[in-house]
């Protein structure tokens, strides 16, 4: 085998490996950074460390910027942190750093509707009369689903308050019916963990549903 092929089939093995090095750090990395997330949601987590793992989070974006999860889960990172911010300007530097990255994975990945439902929130909370419902209404087209979703949902609806109206909150609520459905025992305990009990309970869909209701607080 002449020395030349030797040497580009040697350098193509090398590339292969260090991509299969960095996918595998990226997958590491990603889920730490995920754990964390969580933490932080539960108030597990102390803001020292959070700090941490906001630098940590802007880092793996620069580095993984190609990536719609990654930035999915970065956007979702500084989401989070807005409601931690001390003044009225951070919590807007944050949440426009939040709708950024949110963006960037919905032009990457346009058919996620988590993305999508994200950064409707991203944007309600930078402007109430922005353009949120369109980004609301195209999560729900996605066939939003699952119950971290569905629960998340609940969430924007009870934040949304009165501005959720018309044909828009006919298919909020028409979702959360089937989500009720699919998992009822896991969106009472939601609506309830909301204050919003009524949502489920005011006119329970089944009997399930309704034994849910009976023995909930």
């Amino acid at each position: 085998m002449p020395r030349a092929l030797k040497y580009l089939l040697s350098m193509a093995f090398a590339v292969l490996a260090s991509a299969g090095l960095y996918i595998a750090w990226l997958a590491v990395a990603t889920s730490r950074l995920e754990n964390v997330l969580y933490a932080r949601t539960n108030g597990e987590l102390d803001s020292e460390r959070w700090n941490d793992a906001i630098s940590q989070a802007e880092a793996l974006a620069n580095v993984a910027g190609w990536d719609a999860t990654t930035l999915d889960l970065v956007g979702r990172v500084f989401l989070l942190d807005a409601e931690f911010a001390t003044t009225p300007k951070a919590n807007v530097q944050t949440l426009r750093k939040a709708r950024g990255y949110l963006e960037r994975a919905a032009a990457q990945r346009p058919t996620w509707p988590y993305t999508r439902l994200n950064l409707a929130r991203a944007i309600f909370e930078l402007d109430p009369y922005g353009p949120w419902e369109v980004e609301l209404k195209h999560a729900l087209d996605l066939n939003l689903r699952g119950t971290f979703l569905q629960i998340d949902l609940l969430r924007f609806r009870r934040q949304l308050g009165l501005h959720l109206t018309g044909e828009l909150a006919r298919a909020v609520e028409q979702n959360f019916v089937q989500a009720l459905q699919e998992t009822p025992g896991e969106m009472v305990g939601a609506a309830v963990e909301l204050d919003r009990k009524e949502w489920a309970c005011a006119n329970p869909i089944n009997r399930q549903v309704k034994a849910f209701c009976a023995s909930s607080r």
